[in-house]
């Protein structure tokens, strides 16, 4: 049988041929692995920063809205060429808000090609929304054409 029985020479052989993975294709695998999970959360990463973005994004837009409204409500009090800003509180205080005012010539203009005449100057109103720093600043900006005041017309029966 050719093989000592103490050393198990004849082994050697044997447990050679059995089924296995060799350390270079362990080392290979871990590699493919990590790359594959570095990819992976790259994408997540990605993916979380958008959403942060998106997220600033529709606060900047609702934030808009309530500053132009607040500012609807309140014009007789503006005067054009006048700009104001300030700073949101409570859980939107990361969020900055300025507005102007200035005469809006296109609405004149228009009026004038159709053949009308505003009792009022028309002025255009700009909320602009800032958040962020340096670099990563962002803004949003919502414009409306307004009137001082509101305009009321009657239908006669």
């Amino acid at each position: 049988a050719g093989a000592h029985p103490r050393t198990g020479a004849g082994m050697i052989g044997k447990l050679s041929k059995k089924a296995g993975f060799t350390l270079l294709e362990v080392m290979l695998a871990m590699t493919i692995l990590a790359m594959a999970l570095t990819i992976l959360l790259g994408a997540i990463n990605s993916g979380v920063i958008y959403s942060g973005n998106c997220r600033d994004q529709t606060i900047a837009v609702f934030l808009a809205q309530q500053k132009m409204t607040e500012l609807e409500r309140k014009r007789e009090m503006l005067a054009v060429n006048s700009q104001e800003s300030g700073q949101f509180e409570g859980e939107f205080e990361r969020f900055r808000w300025q507005y102007a005012t200035t005469p809006d010539t296109s609405a004149t203009d228009l009026a004038e090609i159709v053949g009308i005449e505003f009792p009022f100057e028309p002025m255009k109103v700009e909320v602009t929304i800032t958040w962020g720093q340096g670099r990563k600043q962002r803004s949003y900006t919502l414009q409306e054409m307004m009137f001082p005041t509101v305009i009321t017309t009657s239908v006669a029966q």
